[in-house]
C-alpha cells in the first residue's frame, strides 16, 4: 500500500493542497482532500489500488487521478495551506502513534506559560494535569489556564485562561 500512498501525498504536497490521513479499516487508507466547493476522497487499499472520487455538496461528480488534478487546478489558491510535511511524520501519523508525548505537553505548557504569563502565573496553575485527547493533549492548570496540543506535531491549538 505504501508506494501508491505516498505517491499521491507527494503529489498532493506539491501541488499545496490541504489533506487529511485517515486510516478507516485495517486494508486502508483514505487522504480526504480540502479544495474550495469540492471535497475529494482517495482511498488507497492494501493491493495498492487507489479509488477517488470528487464531490460537489453530496454528490460525486467525478472519479479518477484526473478529475483530482483539475479540481487542484481550479482550486483558488490560499495563504494559509499546510506547510509541507516530513514523510517520518506521515509515517508515523499513519501507524497511529504520538509524537508527541504527555510530558512534553507539560513541558511545552510550563514554558510558555512561563514565557508570556510569567513564573508568578505558572505557579499559581500547580497542580497541572495533562489530558489525553484523541489527536490533542490537553494540559490543564490548576489556576484556569489552558492548552491543546497536537499529539503528532506539538503545534499550540489554543491557549485560554
Amino acid at each position: 500500500m505504501t508506494s501508491n500512498l505516498f505517491a499521491v501525498m507527494k503529489l498532493l504536497e506539491s501541488r499545496g493542497a490541504y489533506f487529511d490521513v485517515r486510516r478507516l479499516s485495517p486494508s486502508d487508507v483514505t487522504l480526504l482532500v480540502t479544495l474550495v466547493g469540492r471535497r475529494v476522497e482517495i482511498r488507497v487499499d492494501e493491493d495498492d489500488t487507489i479509488d477517488v472520487c470528487v464531490f460537489e455538496g453530496d454528490e460525486a461528480v467525478e472519479l479518477g487521478m484526473e478529475a483530482v488534478l483539475r479540481a487542484l487546478d481550479e482550486d483558488t489558491p490560499w495563504p494559509m495551506r499546510r506547510p509541507p510535511r516530513d514523510e517520518s511524520v506521515v509515517a508515523t501519523m499513519l501507524a497511529n502513534d504520538a509524537l508527541v508525548s504527555a510530558q512534553t505537553a507539560l513541558v511545552l505548557f510550563r514554558a510558555v506559560v512561563a514565557e508570556r504569563r510569567g513564573a508568578d502565573v505558572l505557579a499559581a496553575q500547580e497542580p497541572i494535569r495533562v489530558e489525553d485527547g484523541r489527536n490533542l493533549w490537553s494540559v490543564v492548570g490548576a489556576g484556569g489556564i489552558a492548552m491543546s496540543i497536537t499529539k503528532l506535531d506539538g503545534a499550540i491549538v489554543s491557549l485560554t485562561g
